[in-house]
C-alpha cells in the first residue's frame, strides 16, 4: 500500500494524531475526514469554550472548537466599549486587527498535522460590545493559510543559553543598544523577546512577548527589535538537516541612575506614571 506521507519531506510527517485517527478508521490513506458530517455532529459539543486571554482588562477572547478542527471560533469583547457606538467608523478595522492576530495562531495550530491542512476548515471571528451589540464578523479558511511559513521547530519554551550545547548559537550576537535611564522608566526592565529563525540561520521575525501576539508600541521593545534583525544564527541542525526554529531570548536592561528628586514631585502633582 502506497501512503500519502511516502514522499513528504520529514518536515511533513504525520502526526502521532494523524496515525491515530487513521487506526481508528476516521481518516483515509490519504488524511481526509471519511464521513465529516457524522464526525462534525458526534464531536459538536465535546469542546468547552475557554478564555485565551484570561488577564486582559481590555478586551475578552472565547474559544472553542467543532468537529475535528473543522471549525474554530473566536468571539471576542472588547470590554472598554460599551456599545458599538462608542467606536468610530469603520468598525470593521477593530475585526481586522483581531483577524491579523488570531489568523496566524489558527494557521499554526492546523499546520500541526496533515489532516488539518487539507481537509477543509473554517476560522470564525465574531466581535461585539460589552453590552452584547455586534461589531462585526470575519471568516477565514484554511486554504488561506501559507502552511511553509509555519514548517519550524518550536524551541520557544527554552531560553536562549549560550552556555547549553544544545541551544541555538550566533554566528552574529545582537549589538544591544545602550539605553538612557529615563528610557527604562528609572528601573531594571527584564524582556522575553521570540526569534523565528530560517534555515540558514536568518532571524526573519521578531515579537515581545511573541511573534504572533506582538506589542509593538513598547518604546524599548522597538529600540531593541532592529539589533536581533541583524542577528544570525548556525543553522540549527536536527536529523541531519538544518530546520527553522522559535526561540525565545530573554534580555535584562539595567537602568544606571535612579529617578531625580524633581521628576518625583512633578509626576506627583500631575499624577502621570
Amino acid at each position: 500500500m502506497v501512503w500519502a506521507h511516502d514522499n513528504l519531506s520529514e518536515a511533513s510527517r504525520p502526526s502521532e494524531l494523524d496515525l491515530a485517527l487513521i487506526k481508528k478508521g476516521i481518516l483515509d490513506k490519504n488524511y481526509k475526514i471519511i464521513n465529516p458530517s457524522k464526525i462534525y455532529e458526534e464531536l459538536n459539543n465535546l469542546t468547552p469554550k475557554r478564555d485565551i486571554v484570561p488577564n486582559s482588562d481590555a478586551f475578552k477572547v472565547l474559544a472553542y472548537f467543532r468537529g475535528l478542527f473543522q471549525e474554530i471560533n473566536f468571539n471576542i469583547t472588547l470590554l472598554k466599549a460599551q456599545s458599538n457606538k462608542d467606536l468610530e467608523s469603520p468598525t470593521n478595522k477593530y475585526v481586522d486587527m483581531f483577524t491579523d492576530l488570531l489568523f496566524p495562531l489558527y494557521c499554526y495550530q492546523l499546520s500541526q498535522n496533515i489532516f488539518t491542512r487539507v481537509n477543509p476548515s473554517t476560522m470564525n471571528v465574531s466581535l461585539m460590545a460589552k453590552d452584547g451589540s455586534f461589531i462585526g464578523q470575519v471568516k477565514k479558511n484554511n486554504s488561506d493559510c501559507n502552511w511553509e511559513q509555519y514548517n519550524y521547530i518550536d524551541l520557544s519554551s527554552q531560553r536562549l543559553n549560550q552556555h547549553v550545547k544544545t541551544s541555538p548559537r550566533y554566528i552574529i550576537a545582537p549589538q544591544i543598544p545602550s539605553f538612557n535611564s529615563y528610557e527604562l522608566d528609572w528601573g531594571n526592565r527584564e524582556l522575553e523577546i521570540e526569534l523565528l529563525v530560517n534555515e540558514n540561520g536568518d532571524v526573519i521575525k521578531v515579537g515581545f512577548p511573541s511573534i504572533y501576539f506582538s506589542d509593538e508600541s513598547d518604546k524599548v521593545y522597538q529600540k531593541l527589535k532592529p539589533a536581533f534583525l541583524k542577528a544570525k544564527f548556525y543553522p540549527y541542525i536536527e536529523d541531519g538537516r538544518a530546520r527553522s526554529f522559535l526561540i525565545l531570548q530573554p534580555v535584562e536592561l539595567r537602568s544606571s541612575e535612579s529617578e531625580p528628586l524633581f521628576h518625583k514631585i512633578t509626576k506627583s502633582i500631575f499624577g502621570k506614571k
